[in-house]
């Protein structure tokens, strides 16, 4: 899942990405600054439950700023400084959330076996 959000974890400014499943497991996580919390144990459910269906939010504070962006499978968590360049940070997360759907779609068809490999149309 790495590989899915590198381009995110690669920007100035971004000190980490959270991916949080649609059950509210933590399934990624990885933050490049030092942090007094247990960032995989924080009640990440609660801020999702808040924040009321939307699809995507930003939280300012005094040095820092989350972006949140909801997918199918779940929601992006993107942690930043006020300097990285929000635009940027939303193509990424979007370029990202299209990476996550295709990892979930071979899951939910069963692997791609079965019958339906011999009856694809052309």
């Amino acid at each position: 899942m790495k590989e899915i959000f590198a381009d995110i974890l690669g920007m100035d400014n971004v000190y980490g990405v959270i991916f949080v499943d649609s059950q509210g497991k933590v399934s990624f996580s990885e933050i490049s600054v030092d942090t007094k919390s247990d960032v995989a144990n924080a009640p990440w459910t609660d801020l999702i439950k808040s924040l009321d269906n939307a699809k995507e939010a930003t939280l300012v504070f005094a040095k820092r700023r989350i972006f949140v962006r909801q997918t199918e499978t779940g929601h992006i968590f993107v942690l930043m400084g006020l300097m990285a360049p929000l635009s940027t940070v939303r193509l990424n997360v979007e370029s990202a959330m299209a990476g996550l759907a295709k990892a979930a779609a071979p899951a939910a068809k069963g692997g791609g076996g079965g019958f339906g490999r011999f009856f694809r149309r052309k």
